[in-house]
């Protein structure tokens, strides 16, 4: 029985039709042009729709013990695309477009999503790389965004890492109506949605009127927050201002020029404890823990930052790294400064960015922010789906 040509996902991929295709043992070789791939029959047949794939959900349906019991007789281009003959009768025709889609790289993880640009400001010295900013990326609160508006905000969410927005509603239900739209909240020890003033008796230094040092929160925790957004439902407070820092610019400069000062931060491993009356979260890392793709998750909060995990001859090395990278987080060549007005958020990557706060005096009015966290792979999620949308 012969299925026709459907592709195994929700997308629509233009043509793009093969001139030839020839098998290897198990392997099939696609040619268009000037250009080839090589895919496995094995996985072409556990990609056929309504046999390995369920043709409603798009899961996975076939039982791997019997994807390799079956060799595939017959293969040619019809029509531009690729009908295979299995040893069982099972005959099936894949879409050109999305064969090509492998071997363009088109089903990687960041396909199609916007590449980190770091960023310093223009106080930066030339030596300093990454692209001079005199502020955030920075869009008036759209109340009801269009997939377009969307999509165009979170590109420089991703691009950048932080943004702005200004003008907003003040009501305080405003900050979870809006991320809801791009993402699922995080609940963590602070509540799907938070409120940062100051507290009697607080359990954070977030909730006192002190200055916070260059940080991310939560490095306790096995996988940080992807994103933190906070609103500003009241301020009026003189001081405060929000200040926030590239981290993945200052790591670049000092893998460039102060290599044994990267190294200690990369290397050099800390237990991170939130200590609390109802909580005890840990884990260990570096300051900078760079993932196997080059990602990074900046572990960078002292209050959190419990103990040393290496050897004694290594301390006095990380301590000196640690005060170097936050000195640099609160350089202006590297931190930009602004104040909270009423309506304002600020949305960034919580692995990425450092982000500060000035003191403030809290007997001298009110400063009342609203947080959440939400993670990258939603993000990244309602990215590729907005972009598969806009394209129909």
């Amino acid at each position: 029985m012969l299925r026709q040509a459907e592709a195994p996902d929700f997308y629509d991929y233009p043509p793009c039709p093969l001139r030839a295709v020839t098998v290897d043992g198990n392997t099939v070789i696609l040619r268009w042009g000037d250009h080839k791939g090589h895919l496995s029959a094995t996985w072409l047949r556990e990609n056929t729709v309504g046999h390995g794939v369920d043709p409603v959900t798009r899961e996975g349906i076939a039982d791997p013990a019997e994807l390799r019991r079956h060799r595939v007789t017959k293969l040619e281009v019809v029509d531009g695309d690729l009908e295979v003959r299995w040893d069982d009768g099972l005959t099936y025709r894949f879409p050109s477009g999305w064969l090509h889609s492998f071997v363009a790289g088109d089903q990687l993880t960041d396909a199609g999503l916007p590449d980190p640009i770091p960023w310093v400001t223009t106080a930066a010295p030339d030596h300093m790389e990454g692209e001079r900013r005199t502020d955030l990326p920075t869009f008036v609160w759209p109340t009801t965004p269009s997939g377009t508006e969307l999509l165009a905000l979170l590109t420089q969410l991703m691009a950048f890492g932080a943004i702005r927005l200004t003008d907003g509603p003040v009501d305080h239900d405003a900050l979870e109506g809006f991320v809801r739209r791009i993402a699922h909240l995080r609940d963590t020890n602070f509540g799907h949605v938070w409120d940062v003033v100051a507290k009697v008796d607080p359990d954070s230094t977030a909730y006192t009127g002190r200055s916070l040092v260059p940080h991310t929160d939560l490095p306790s925790r096995e996988n940080p927050p992807g994103f933190q957004a906070l609103h500003c439902v009241e301020n009026s407070c003189v001081g405060g201002l929000n200040q926030i820092s590239d981290a993945l610019a200052i790591v670049g400069y000092l893998a460039d020029h102060e290599p044994e000062i990267h190294d200690a931060l990369t290397t050099l491993n800390w237990i991170f404890q939130s200590k609390g009356k109802d909580i005890d979260h840990r884990w260990r890392g570096p300051i900078v823990d760079v993932g196997s793709d080059g990602s990074l998750v900046i572990r960078g909060f002292s209050p959190v930052r419990a103990y040393p995990d290496m050897d004694p001859e290594d301390v006095d090395r990380s301590y000196d790294a640690i005060a170097r990278f936050h000195e640099l987080g609160a350089d202006p060549a590297f931190q930009i400064e602004s104040s909270f007005q009423p309506g304002d958020a600020v949305i960034f990557d919580n692995r990425r960015m450092l982000h500060a706060r000035s003191a403030y005096d809290p007997t001298a009015g009110t400063r009342h922010l609203r947080g959440c966290y939400f993670e990258l792979d939603d993000v990244r999620s309602t990215m590729r789906v907005l972009t598969r949308t806009l394209r129909r």
